[in-house]
């Protein structure tokens, strides 16, 4: 049977700079009704592996992608793998790491592109990588520089690029701001994370970014104010 799958693909816990754990986030999937959710720590798999340790791939209903935020040559890229590896096993080169993920079937996603102030990739490596990397945030809930989103979200539309909305969340509060919904999705992808990273690495896949400005705009002002 064939449905739509909401995910959200960026996320921190207090493996590295998050405030909660991996549990926490999956209770709060349920919660919120996201399907699948990728822990992606900064520079480390330790988080999602104690997790899966206990609780297995998939609890409650929620799928949980080991991820990892790698801080590049070229600024943070975010990879989705079907296997935890060693942190050191990642490459910090942008061209090394992008040929390791394609040898291992990953996913590289380029985080916050345009976000200077969180180590973004630039408008120049954007485009010189874009043909190289499967997908790129077109809206990042977690950048307080609204302009970046506005502008990805145009040269998603109007360049037909595979972009993927996140909220970025370093706290259970912020997950779901903002996620992905992947359509027409057969129930046997998200049975387990290595059949959902073959998914994703299928060409013709359909996806859409689902925004809540009503919990995004109140966020960001806080975050302006330092509240």
């Amino acid at each position: 049977m064939k449905r739509s799958v909401r995910v959200d693909l960026h996320i921190h816990t207090n493996a590295s700079d998050g405030k909660n754990s991996v549990i926490d986030y999956v209770l709060k999937a349920r919660e919120i009704g996201l399907d699948v959710i990728a822990i992606t720590d900064h520079n480390t798999f330790k988080g999602v592996r104690s997790y899966i340790k206990n609780y297995g791939e998939k609890y409650h209903n929620v799928l949980v992608v080991p991820g990892i935020e790698v801080r590049t040559n070229i600024g943070d890229v975010v990879v989705l793998c079907s296997k935890i590896h060693e942190d050191n096993d990642v490459p910090k080169d942008i061209d090394l790491l992008i040929d390791w993920c394609q040898m291992n079937n990953y996913i590289v996603i380029l985080a916050h592109p345009l976000d200077i102030t969180r180590s973004g990739v630039s408008f120049k490596n954007l485009m010189k990588y874009v043909d190289r990397v499967d997908f790129i945030e077109g809206f990042n809930a977690g950048s307080s520089i609204i302009i970046n989103n506005l502008i990805m979200m145009y040269m998603c539309k109007k360049h037909s690029l595979r972009c993927i909305a996140v909220s970025d969340a370093h706290s259970i509060k912020s997950l779901g701001i903002a996620y992905t919904v992947i359509n027409d999705v057969d129930e046997y992808y998200v049975e387990n994370v290595s059949k959902f990273i073959d998914y994703l690495n299928s060409k013709n896949i359909n996806v859409s970014m689902s925004i809540s400005y009503k919990a995004f705009i109140p966020k960001i002002i806080r975050k302006l104010l330092n509240l």
